[in-house]
């Protein structure tokens, strides 16, 4: 993983966590690295530009892969230092963020606090004791707290890519599908499926990141 010159300090687990994936960049498609450099280069274009590159990721309940996705590019971003990078997430339906998604977190390394015992609970994760902990809960992309306009929809399920043919203020759109874990709720697999997919999006993000 290339790493600033003075790098920020995550929490220790999380950091291996992150020179694992990087280790695994061989184990991305070529194909799937064509899409992600789609995003590198939103990123990179807004930054010449001297703007935000504002990233809203959404899937259909905001509960699991935009969770992860959200997640995973905020802590990137901030210990390779891309100051202009701002992360968000939201759902073409509100539900709630699946608990199942939050202690996959907790295993990677993350540290978490539920916020609320409401039917759309809010959580905060924390990865650092240099760096406000991220709010997680459940919201549409069209939510106040995420960007109105000029920003990258990064669309991770087919389901939100069809339910959504434009996402209003995008200035970019980007398909970046990955399987959904919650078919394994319930089951004996859940911890293993959770897991794989977050490993998943995890590689991704620092793939997208560490080409810019």
């Amino acid at each position: 993983m290339r790493k600033p010159s003075t790098p920020f300090r995550m929490f220790p687990q999380l950091e291996t966590y992150l020179h694992g994936c990087s280790d695994e960049f061989p184990m991305i498609p070529e194909k799937r690295r064509g899409i992600l450099a789609e995003v590198t280069q939103f990123t990179r274009e807004r930054s010449i530009a001297g703007d935000t590159a504002d990233l809203l990721f959404i899937c259909t309940h905001n509960s699991r892969r935009s969770q992860f996705a959200h997640v995973w590019a905020e802590v990137v971003a901030w210990y390779m230092k891309f100051d202009a990078v701002r992360n968000f997430s939201g759902g073409t339906e509100v539900s709630a963020c699946a608990p199942a998604t939050i202690a996959a977190l907790q295993r990677c390394g993350f540290i978490t606090t539920k916020e609320s015992e409401t039917g759309n609970p809010h959580y905060l994760v924390s990865f650092s004791d240099e760096r406000p902990p991220i709010v997680l809960f459940s919201k549409a992309c069209t939510h106040a707290t995420n960007p109105q306009s000029g920003f990258c929809a990064v669309m991770m399920c087919a389901d939100a890519d069809e339910a959504c043919p434009i996402v209003t203020g995008a200035m970019k759109r980007v398909s970046l599908s990955y399987n959904d874990p919650k078919r394994s709720d319930g089951t004996t697999e859940e911890q293993h499926i959770y897991d794989m997919r977050c490993r998943e999006i995890a590689r991704e993000m620092l793939y997208t990141f560490s080409i810019l």
